[in-house]
């Protein structure tokens, strides 16, 4: 089902504007002309072949003047190519798509996008009848798809001419799915909807738009072909989802990054909007989904609602978090946001796909669940957020993963900040960076931790969290013997040892509670307010989880398996002390031992 591509011979011609004409607010249509349209001798005496343009898609490049009134400065005419002038003498040039070609009436129509202050969008917005234009191209066609069962075509609004010129050059009988993504409503076009063909009109400024309504659109059976086009960047969720999720191969897709967008809205996704239209023969809907609050800080840091210095120690609060940094830099190195990124999937089924362990990875999920940026389905099937979808991005795995060498020596660097503020350069740490796993520990147990020699100070409460994790049962019994031996010999009146242990609770085993469903769906899980949403103390709970995860891994024991060692170890019943931040290890349970 390859579309099959046709060269044309290389021209460029000089034409006029003959209209000019706003279709909708956003997007003006420049109606072109002229003798050159067909075939003639340039004044250089090369011969220029007829225009053509045969398919939907099919591009020219606008040689643009410099200045209003100006002629352009572009290239000219030779015997089957073209000569450029260097890119210093040359008029900007920019890609258009041919949105109607008339051979008869001798009119060609390109669609610009009123967006932004581009030379195509200038020059367009002050064009008037008579203004010359010069042209060069098509350079090439290429044909229909062949022996496809049904189409997908996709687009922002840099794509709505060629989706427009398709529908109304629609083979018969062909089925297709539309999914056009402008703006603001009144950006929306009368376009003829043929038997078979569904188009969905969609609302919104958020880069993942496309992809959650091709992702989430019912699958017609069939060979299918995809045609998608727009933003460079908002392709590449699609491409790979197409390519994992529903197995497309090459020459069943058709991509074209029209744009390249300098700035990123990967924020809380802005209202969304969608309107279905099908054709006589199915049934037609239309929806419109929630629109989440929105949060819009003042300049000078104010939410609108606080004190400035409760906004200025958030703030501090968010810049000092090395927890979320970690576990983010966790999640992109094991492959969590490309795995989620082809379709939803439960903790074992990402565990088995990650090849990471089941526990210390749901922790993960949960803490990543509060920072907005995975969420849980009825199913407890976890997937990406708008925000989360960044973690499968591309450029977000080059930056992030601890697999890339460059990544890994700049972690090290900045553990090591100190040192060099302080002492200079610090010889060992370039060739650590180089040796470093980098991988963070909070899906994989430590084994590499050092003992801390507890202290025998008479009163002092001894932290003995790793030392206790470390150790099998029979080394764990011959610790506590000569802790209490020691004790004993220094003349204390009791061993108080700190420990923390695996607290039972909803999830079996992490010691915390994640939060409910009810809260989750209050919150909008599929957007990043759930980040807003989740309390504080949701947040602390799941950090608090995964920062011990990462420290002993699953080999914290639980409250009845300490007591079964000090039992082993011939230790008098302890009283047990609370939980609390101000110990050793915080939020540890103090059991002290009369001697």
């Amino acid at each position: 089902m390859a579309r099959t591509r046709t060269s044309y011979p290389a021209s460029t011609r000089f034409l006029q504007v003959l209209r000019v004409q706003d279709v909708t607010d956003g997007m003006r249509r420049v109606t072109l002309g002229g003798p050159q349209l067909a075939a003639h001798t340039a004044d250089n005496g090369y011969v220029v072949p007829e225009f053509r343009s045969d398919n939907f898609d099919d591009s020219i490049k606008l040689i643009l003047p410099n200045s209003p009134g100006k002629q352009p400065v572009g290239p000219s005419q030779r015997d089957g190519k073209l000569d450029w002038p260097a890119k210093s003498s040359s008029s900007p040039r920019r890609t258009y798509t041919v949105r109607r070609f008339d051979s008869q009436h001798g009119e060609l129509d390109v669609d610009f996008v009123l967006h932004g202050s581009g030379p195509a969008t200038s020059w367009a917005s002050q064009a008037q009848p008579g203004d010359i234009l010069q042209i060069a191209g098509p350079k090439s066609t290429s044909s229909e798809p062949q022996g496809a069962d049904w189409i997908l075509a996709a687009g922002d609004a840099t794509a709505l001419p060629a989706l427009s010129r398709w529908l109304e050059e629609w083979p018969a009988g062909q089925r297709g799915k539309f999914f056009i993504l402008v703006d603001e409503h009144s950006h929306r076009q009368q376009l003829p909807c043929p038997d078979g063909v569904e188009i969905t009109w969609l609302f919104h400024s958020d880069a993942h738009t496309l992809f959650d309504a091709i992702s989430t659109t019912d699958w017609w059976d069939g060979e299918v072909f995809a045609w998608v086009a727009g933003e460079s960047a908002s392709l590449k969720p699609i491409r790979r989802w197409l390519q994992e999720a529903k197995r497309l191969r090459k020459h069943q897709m058709h991509f074209s990054g029209y744009w390249k967008s300098r700035t990123k809205h990967y924020s809380t996704p802005p209202r969304r909007a969608t309107e279905t239209l099908a054709s006589p023969s199915a049934h037609s809907t239309t929806t419109n989904a929630a629109e989440p609050a929105q949060l819009t800080p003042h300049k000078d840091g104010h939410a609108g609602n606080g004190t400035s210095t409760r906004n200025a120690q958030a703030e501090f609060a968010a810049l000092s978090d090395l927890t979320a940094a970690f576990a983010i830099r966790t999640a992109v190195t094991v492959g969590l946001g490309t795995t989620l990124a082809t379709a939803p999937r439960d903790v074992h089924e990402l565990a088995a796909a990650t090849n990471t362990q089941t526990a210390g990875l749901e922790k993960l999920l949960v803490y990543l669940e509060t920072l907005g940026l995975v969420s849980r389905a009825a199913s407890a099937q976890w997937q990406l957020t708008a925000s989360g979808r960044i973690l499968a991005e591309d450029a977000t795995v080059e930056q992030l993963s601890d697999n890339n060498q460059r990544n890994q020596a700049t972690l090290a660097g900045l553990v090591h900040l100190r040192t060099a503020l302080v002492d200079g350069y610090h010889p060992g740490v370039a060739a650590a960076a180089g040796t470093s796993t980098g991988l963070g520990t909070a899906t994989a147990p430590t084994d590499a931790i050092e003992a801390t020699e507890a202290t025998n100070t008479t009163n002092s409460v001894i932290p003995v969290t790793a030392d206790l994790a470390q150790r099998d049962d029979a080394a764990a019994t011959e610790y506590l013997q000569d802790l209490y031996r020691k004790q004993q010999q220094a003349g204390a009146d009791s061993l108080r040892l700190a420990c923390q242990c695996r607290l039972p609770d909803s999830t079996g085993e992490t010691g915390f509670s994640a939060p409910s469903a009810a809260s989750r769906s209050a919150s909008g899980s599929d957007t990043a307010q759930s980040s807003v949403a989740q309390s504080s103390a949701e947040r602390s709970s799941a950090e608090s989880a995964l920062v011990t995860f990462a420290l002993y891994g699953e080999q914290l024991r639980s409250r009845e398996e300490l007591y079964y060692l000090f039992g082993r170890a011939g230790l008098p019943a302890p009283t047990v002390g609370k939980h609390g931040s101000d110990l050793p290890d915080a939020g540890s349970l103090v059991f002290e031992f009369r001697t």
